[in-house]
């Protein structure tokens, strides 16, 4: 992955608000709500209900997980 400079700001609020808006967990059981392969890296999570998020492969270097609740998500 080529070096994260900085994340642009509609990005940053777009995963600030997925990270605070619980949408994975509010999803139904056959929805889920897909990060595979999305470029994470140091993006501030705490808090974050990602139950239901699908991460794999996505870049987490850095990313900032305190608290985050992460059960049952595919990483």
């Amino acid at each position: 992955m080529p070096k994260l400079q900085t994340r642009a700001p509609d990005v940053q609020a777009s995963v600030w608000v997925l990270g605070r808006g619980g949408f994975a967990d509010a999803l139904g059981q056959d929805e889920w709500l897909d990060l595979t392969a999305v470029d994470l890296r140091r993006a501030d999570l705490r808090d974050a209900r990602l139950g239901a998020a699908g991460l794999r492969f996505a870049g987490l270097q850095r990313a900032f997980l305190g608290g985050a609740y992460l059960e049952g998500a595919p990483l």
